[in-house]
């Protein structure tokens, strides 16, 4: 896998000296790593062995100053994490820039989080601003005076960063809420604003945007730039998330805004003094010119009587020239870069609205099919398979609008259905795609499905096994079903094992079963595609059908993928 840049912050501090700034804050990031105070360069790099490096370059001239400090670890997954911040000062600005790569062989996706480093560079600057709003490292708590601060950020044309909001949970204490959206904050700093309303601006905000563009009931709801209110069908493009999906943990909504932004890839542009700051930071310092010309001097004075150490330092000189004109070309070609990175980036982001209004279509038909389904088996006088003990209907409830609540859905309403605790894998990271809704539907589909083939089962019926009866009921299509894997896969003991999934003890003393059949939540082979794999054990004891996975396709490879 390549590098991939998972995260960069671009901030403007003109009340600090950010040289200054930079160089506190980081010698104090890598002491907090465990990096030993005297092994941080003031200038040049430090190598502690191939998983840790640590390079500092520094530029001090007439038309500004810059210094970039970076730390490059590789921890135990073989994952190498590459963090470049670069503080810069000329005569009009004074900025900060960090950039956070990462490198992993296994091909999974990082987890994108702002680094520590950045939460002091911002806690510890002067008045830290992203495009005029200032910027924090906890949620700002809004009230009823306030709020029209955020209405005017949020309508405001120009905005170039994400905005956060965090509607009150009536359901929890206030401090629930506001741990929340600390928590986001934190894991945000630099990229989004994020904001925690109280219950009377929540009213006022709601009031001041559009239908359909708001947030309450303890949802929270991420802003993207620019916020079009006056058309209806923008609102898809701004995730919201409701309480019932945050409230497992404080950190949950962090984490499903943080993917959700990483795969955006919303990077700010680079600030303007590095065009003309950046080629000083490789240029050789006077001292190092002269430390070279003595040590190229000495060696040759060893085996040469002729060696002029004026007539090297003449050479250095010429090739240091050549150097700092190379470094005009290379910059050239790297501004043409940026333009042309920045031009697939707007499209990246006009991609992903499409997307998110062909999710919307498709959740709309899936509606309008659900609805009418429901009116055929009215008109038809048809009973659903009863629900025992709860008395209801699982095919009349509300479909549900994620997967995480589908899962909680099944749990709950669905008897013959058992879904073991680790059955569910990186649920967060599906729920932050385009498709997330429609996926939601199609694994409530499934395991509802899956319920009334055991269902009928348990009702004495003698349905020709779970294929069969889906071709005569249509209860789930055929095609997205497979009973059994490839006798390739079947054949690799490497590929059969990834299918060897968590059950009850009541079902294998050892809690855990191969299990080949799933069923095929979106066609394809994605890696990021949900598969759903299960046995069924409705002629054994416990007559259920036991979900062992629900998660993306690439935890399940086969020899396609």
């Amino acid at each position: 896998m390549a590098v991939s840049l998972i995260y960069r912050a671009v901030w403007d501090d003109d009340w600090c000296q950010p040289l200054l700034v930079l160089d506190d804050e980081f010698k104090e990031w890598c002491i907090w790593k465990g990096i030993d105070e005297d092994d941080i360069p003031r200038r040049g790099r430090f190598q502690q062995d191939d998983s840790l490096w640590i390079e500092v370059r520094r530029a001090d001239a007439e038309i500004g100053r810059a210094l970039r400090c970076t730390l490059s670890e590789t921890d135990p997954r073989g994952r190498t994490w590459t963090t470049t911040a670069t503080a810069l000062a000329d005569h009009e600005t004074r900025s900060f820039w960090v950039d956070l790569e990462c490198d992993d062989p296994g091909g999974g996706e990082p987890e994108m989080a702002a680094p520590r480093l950045v939460r002091g560079l911002i806690a510890n600057g002067g008045r830290p601003t992203s495009y005029g709003l200032p910027m924090r490292t906890d949620a700002r708590r809004l009230g009823p005076g306030t709020v029209d601060e955020l209405v005017g950020a949020l309508l405001d044309p120009a905005r170039q960063v994400p905005i956060v909001v965090f509607s009150p949970d009536l359901r929890a204490d206030p401090p629930t809420t506001i741990r929340r959206a600390d928590a986001t904050a934190q894991t945000l700093a630099g990229l989004a604003h994020v904001y925690a309303v109280s219950p009377p601006a929540s009213t006022m905000l709601n009031e001041a945007l559009r239908e359909g563009f708001g947030v309450y009931g303890g949802a929270v709801r991420m802003y993207l730039p620019p916020l079009r209110v006056d058309d209806p069908d923008d609102a898809y493009r701004h995730r919201w998330i409701p309480a019932r999906l945050i409230a497992v943990h404080p950190r949950r909504a962090a984490s499903m805004l943080a993917r959700r932004l990483a795969r955006l890839q919303l990077h700010p542009p680079i600030p303007s003094a590095w065009g003309h700051l950046a080629g000083l930071l490789r240029r050789p310092t006077e001292l190092e010119v002269d430390a070279r010309a003595s040590q190229i001097s000495n060696t040759r004075a060893a085996s040469e009587s002729h060696a002029d150490e004026p007539t090297l330092r003449a050479e250095i000189e010429d090739l240091t020239k050549l150097l700092a004109e190379a470094d005009l070309v290379r910059e050239a070609v790297e501004e043409q870069a940026r333009w042309e990175i920045s031009r697939l980036e707007a499209a990246v982001v006009i991609g992903e609205a499409d997307r998110y209004d062909d999710a919307d279509e498709l959740e709309d038909l899936r509606r309008e099919r659900d609805g009418l389904q429901r009116t055929i088996r009215a008109l038809a006088n048809q009973t659903a398979i009863p629900l025992v003990g709860l008395g209801s209907d699982p095919h009349d409830l509300d479909v549900p609008i994620s997967i995480g609540e589908a899962i909680d859905s099944a749990r709950t309403y669905l008897e013959r259905i058992e879904i073991h605790d680790d059955a569910p894998r990186d649920i967060d990271e599906l729920e932050a795609t385009a498709k997330y809704q429609v996926w939601a539907s199609a694994i409530w589909q499934g395991l509802l499905a899956l319920h009334d083939y055991a269902a009928a089962k348990r009702m004495g019926m003698q349905p020709p096994g779970f294929k069969l009866w889906c071709e005569q009921t249509g209860a789930w299509p055929t095609s997205k079903l497979a009973m059994t894997e490839s006798e390739t896969v079947l054949n690799n003991d490497q590929l059969r094992n990834l299918r060897h999934f968590p059950i009850s003890t009541d079902i294998a003393p050892s809690g855990r079963l191969h299990m080949f059949a799933h069923l095929k939540i979106q066609a394809g082979g994605g890696g990021n595609i949900p598969r759903l794999y299960f046995y069924d054990d409705t002629d054994g004891a416990s007559q259920q059908i036991h979900v062992g996975f629900i998660g993306p396709h690439r935890y399940v490879r086969n020899t396609k993928s």
